[in-house]
């Protein structure tokens, strides 16, 4: 009698391990089937990624979907910006960009990317610099920190700039330096009897526009003054 409830038992527990044994199979069937779908739709061209109908993008390294021309899972003062790896490629995959703001020719204040802390920052502003240095553009083009030629009028004036900015594009008016000798933009500055020196989101050297004209549709006109840079301060900071 025992021995045949030892055997039924036993028979059970075979019976238990195969049904365990052929669940575990079939969600690994399934894995492998998701993964191989998820290969297929960001190798195929017919196959979209996210819905194009609210203009999202496919980020990879977070292997999300996110609105272009949103933060998303970028950093500060970045948007995401979709770019087609292939020119069969429906989808556009997201790439993080430095922030622009204004309309091409228009006064404003330009970004710069800093590596180290994979954002981006305003240039001329302290940024990602130690205290009594800001962010410059090197003559290499690239971002560097230097020591700060007028730290009282940088700091009167920064003051002015984060008040009128809050929420919203930042002042064009604010503090530059060339020939280790600092200007405000928006006033003549260097520039010729009616004019005034300006920035715009695409140029990282200060440009001369004429003071009545809020908006240039181009610079061909414009007097373009070469930024000199004090480099026996530079300042290196990891991932440079």
């Amino acid at each position: 009698m025992s021995a045949g409830k030892s055997t039924s038992s036993k028979n059970i527990a075979g019976i238990a391990i195969l049904i365990f044994m052929f669940v575990a199979a079939i969600a690994v069937i399934v894995l492998a089937g998701n993964r191989i779908k998820l290969r297929q739709m960001l190798l195929s061209p017919s196959r979209p990624i996210c819905n194009k109908g609210d203009y999202r993008v496919y980020f990879k390294q977070t292997h999300r979907c996110y609105v272009e021309g949103k933060q998303g899972p970028c950093g500060q003062l970045m948007i995401l910006h979709g770019v087609k790896r292939d020119a069969n490629q429906s989808d556009l995959f997201g790439e993080c960009q430095c922030q622009t703001f204004g309309q091409l020719g228009c006064d404003t204040r330009p970004t710069v990317y800093w590596q180290a802390t994979k954002r981006c920052y305003f240039l001329f502003d302290q940024g990602p610099c130690r205290k009594g240095r800001w962010l410059v553009i090197n003559q290499f083009n690239n971002p560097t920190c230097v020591t700060i030629p007028c730290p009282s009028e940088y700091n009167a004036q920064s003051q002015i700039s984060r008040r009128d900015s809050a929420d919203s594009d930042p002042d064009p008016k604010f503090v530059y330096s060339s020939y280790s000798k600092c200007n405000l933009t928006l006033t003549q500055g260097f520039c010729p009897d009616g004019e005034i020196v300006h920035f715009t989101s695409t140029s990282f050297r200060p440009l001369c526009r004429k003071a009545t004209q809020e908006c240039l549709p181009n610079y061909s006109n414009s007097f373009d003054f070469e930024l000199e840079l004090n480099i026996t301060n530079l300042e290196v900071y990891p991932g440079e």
